[in-house]
């Protein structure tokens, strides 16, 4: 994803021309979108799109070989906690809380997109999909007079989730959009969640509170990191994931002019609506 650090002028807010969302990683246009590793050239921009497209569920796999790129595959929901009464609340409790959800093709042996393989569009609502869904949450401000070893293992990511088995169907809205509107619903009936992400080494002392002591400290200090807090924190459950298809209104959209659109998350009898 283009990152902010440098000093160009044609920044605008805190992502690159041309850029959205909030790990700058949503496109606004074709003409941001770089060739790929075969020097293939973009069809489109797509991040105004809630349903998934055929050239996303089919993009193949290599092009790097896992890591990042096995990330970016698929349909990438960028997702800012808040904005509504019904969210307000939860969100408020941890700053600056953010969502990557991550749909993709549950196998990407079918090909290439490019190819010219004749893929219906009843094909493409037929694949199984996954769900890949992180959570990131504000760090404090690590210009921290005290000892500095408190903040050894703070890190902006909580929790990282596969949720599998997954269909999609265009249908009324849930709760707490209106039912009379239309939205896109994502059903998985399954999912695995690691708090922390398995790339976040867990603090020493770690528990359901938070951290251990930091040794031979001068004061009391303990180490920081985000906690798994079981009233927000998925189990190892299935989830429901909805976006309504309309953008909001204007002023809702991002930074850099892009349609936002309202999602919600939610895991029955785990977690209220996100």
């Amino acid at each position: 994803s283009p990152r902010d650090d440098d000093d160009d002028d044609d920044d605008v807010g805190a992502c690159p021309r041309g850029w959205s969302g909030v790990d700058c990683g949503a496109c606004t246009s074709v003409a941001s979108c770089p060739r790929n590793s075969r020097g293939v050239a973009a069809k489109g921009c797509t991040s105004a799109c809630v349903v998934p497209t055929r050239e996303e569920l089919l993009l193949p796999n290599g092009g790097g070989g896992g890591g990042d790129d096995a990330w970016e595959r698929g349909k990438m929901f960028s997702c800012a906690c808040g904005g509504d009464a019904a969210t307000d609340p939860y969100c408020r409790l941890q700053k600056d809380t953010s969502f990557l959800v991550h749909v993709r093709a549950a196998s990407n042996d079918g090909g290439d997109a490019n190819s010219g393989t004749k893929t219906t569009t009843e094909d493409v609502k037929a694949l199984p999909l996954t769900i890949h869904m992180r959570e990131y949450g504000g760090v404090p401000n690590l210009n921290y007079s005290g000892d500095p070893r408190k903040y050894d293992y703070a890190s902006a990511a909580v929790w990282d989730a596969n949720f599998t088995r997954c269909t999609w169907k265009v249908t009324q809205c849930l709760d707490p959009v209106p039912s009379m509107e239309t939205c896109v619903v994502y059903d998985c009936p399954a999912g695995a969640t690691r708090c922390p992400p398995p790339d976040v080494a867990p603090c020493p002392g770690r528990n359901i509170l938070g951290c251990g002591d930091v040794p031979d400290a001068d004061y009391a200090t303990r180490y920081w990191q985000h906690p798994c807090n079981p009233l927000v924190t998925p189990q190892d459950k299935g989830i429901t994931f909805w976006c309504r298809l309309n953008g909001t209104s204007a002023a809702n959209t991002t930074v850099d002019g892009a349609p936002s659109h309202s999602c919600y998350w939610t895991q029955p009898g785990v977690i209220p609506a996100f």
